[in-house]
């Protein structure tokens, strides 16, 4: 309870400045500016902010560095009086890298009416397009979380505009455009946070500017280079897909003949579980087919499972080693030496929840057991294992190659723009084609294919059996059966047939409560033992420079 009241303090404490800053408005936010020769804009904007509820301390105005040759601040002033730069109160500050901010800095005002007014130079405004000096220009920040009651925007040129000015606007109310010669006028009321102003002004060609700004060079660049990126990309593509092809002429695939079996009610031959699992998972093991393996060490008596009682009716259960000096397959006691770690005396013993978190860990090691398990068995074909490594190999190298050159390239970003991206994405989709290639081929052999069309026959039926489709089977036969439920990844659909048929538990379980019923525990291990590796086990951009953002704290 202490903790939970604690946490609840902290969250009201880390909220307070958020309430503190309240509520504000602009009652008006005008600007008046003057296209120079050469398209900078000499721009003076005048913010009168009405802090209406709160404490407030700080006004900002942020100019972005998009589409300009570079933002240079003249002035800044409150309430008429001109401010010096630094960072106290009475002064303004400077600051940013993609945005130029400009944060007045004031003492703690209590509810109260501010003017804030900023000059500045926006260099490179405009550009050359479409037979013409085009100014394009917003009036007021684009990102601000306060409503403006009305602005005036009045703009001198240096020459008569070539056509009539436009205005584009969202989440404004009203706005109204004149223009006088050389002059424009721009009213506009009710503009809502997040609304914007936006003006082109079209202008004779060469009237303002001989060339394009340093900005429109850089696209004209970027869009020229651009071609070539694209047929890298596509030489990159071209290769990985041929190379992929190649590698695909060399894999032997297995005969077709093979239709769907019929049900069979009996193992269609003698492989292990954790074998036969195998096979119907292509040849990759998994961790059912590990904890497959546990079941049948149980059933040999090389390991016994308690059951012990946990607070709120939660069951724990604990393996514990009691080897017989038999022999064991490799994979086998490779599994037993990752959940014991430090050996397996009799004794020995570890949670379940501890042992499958170790062989998540250490699964490699089990599946390098398994796979010469498989190949003297005769189900795995090396030319064919062959294949599908290299599609691997290649997949891998292809992924992390475009994760490198991504990272690279973005360190030439600013010169060539996004363009460079598409030659690692040609690298990704030719190591996710290997990647669906790779898991597409089999590596079993011929032999391996046809027995394992065999075991999905089986299969059904234990599913069919779980669902009562078919007679259940004696607890002898159901407990021989268990371990390919677990293998097969259907343990909790045999979990739910154990506790509905009350089946009895093998004598390698000790249930919590030896006098009770141990049904229910049992069908309770089987979930929790057989579970997959996944389970759970108890433990808007405008194209006119300007904008940016704005606001109060």
């Amino acid at each position: 309870m202490s903790r939970r009241l604690l946490l609840v303090v902290l969250i009201v404490l880390g909220a307070r400045p958020a309430v503190a800053a309240g509520r504000y408005s602009a009652d008006r936010y005008d600007s008046r500016i003057e296209v120079l020769q050469g398209g900078t804009l000499r721009v003076t904007e005048t913010i009168s902010i009405r802090f209406e509820t709160g404490s407030f301390s700080q006004f900002y105005r942020a100019i972005p560095r998009r589409m300009n040759d570079g933002v240079e601040i003249v002035s800044a002033s409150m309430d008429g009086a001109q401010m010096p730069q630094g960072n106290g109160p009475g002064q303004f500050q400077i600051s940013g890298s993609s945005n130029v901010r400009v944060t007045w800095r004031f003492a703690t005002t209590s509810p109260a009416a501010h003017t804030f007014e900023l000059t500045y130079l926006a260099k490179g405004i405009a550009r050359q397009e479409d037979g013409a000096d085009l100014v394009a220009w917003n009036l007021v920040p684009t990102e601000r979380s306060y409503a403006i009651a009305s602005s005036t925007a009045d703009i001198t040129l240096p020459v008569t505009p070539l056509a009539v000015p436009t205005v584009d606007t969202r989440r404004v109310a009203v706005s109204n455009l004149d223009v006088d010669g050389k002059h424009v006028r721009i009213e506009a009321a009710t503009i809502r946070p997040n609304g914007w102003l936006q003006v082109w002004i079209p202008l004779p060609p060469r009237s303002l500017i001989d060339a394009a700004p340093q900005w429109q060079q850089r696209q004209f660049e970027i869009k020229r280079l651009s071609i070539q990126w694209i047929y890298a990309a596509a030489i990159v593509l071209v290769a990985g897909v041929a190379l992929l092809f190649f590698v695909r002429q060399r894999y032997d695939s297995p005969p077709r003949e093979w239709g769907t079996a019929s049900m069979s009610t009996v193992p269609p031959d003698t492989l292990a579980p954790s074998i036969a699992g195998t096979l119907l998972t292509n040849g990759s093991p998994r961790l059912e087919q590990a904890m497959a393996a546990l079941f049948v060490l149980a059933d040999r008596g090389e390991l016994r499972i308690d059951e012990h009682s946990r607070a709120f009716g939660l069951r724990d259960f604990t393996i514990v080693a009691t080897p017989t000096g038999r022999p064991l397959a490799p994979y086998e006691d490779r599994l037993l030496e990752i959940i014991f770690k430090d050996g397996r005396s009799a004794g020995k013993s570890v949670t379940l929840g501890r042992a499958r978190q170790r062989l998540v860990r250490q699964f490699g090691k089990f599946r390098a057991a398994v796979e010469p398990a498989m190949i003297s068995a005769g189900l795995l074909d090396d030319d064919r294992c062959s294949v599908r490594r290299r599609f691997l190999t290649i997949g891998i190298v292809c992924l992390v190659g475009a994760g490198v050159a991504s990272i690279g390239f973005a360190f030439i970003a600013n010169r060539f723009g996004g363009w460079p991206m598409v030659v690692p994405l040609a690298l990704a989709v030719v190591g996710v084609i290997a990647m669906i290639t790779h898991a597409a081929h089999t590596p079993l052999s011929n032999d391996g294919v046809r027995r394992a069309n065999d075991w999905r026959a089986f299969r059904r039926y234990m599913r069919d059996v779980a669902r009562d489709r078919h007679p259940s089977p004696g607890d002898a036969m159901v407990q021989q059966l268990l371990p390919f439920a677990i293998a097969f990844g259907i343990a909790h659909a045999w979990s739910a047939y154990l506790k509905r048929h009350r089946s009895a538990a093998p004598v390698w379980f000790r249930p919590a409560d030896t006098g009770h019923f141990d049904a229910a525990a049992f069908s309770a291990f089987v979930a929790s033992g057989g579970s997959s590796a996944g389970g759970h086990s108890h433990g808007g951009a405008a194209a006119a420079a300007g904008g940016g953002s704005s606001g109060a704290s």
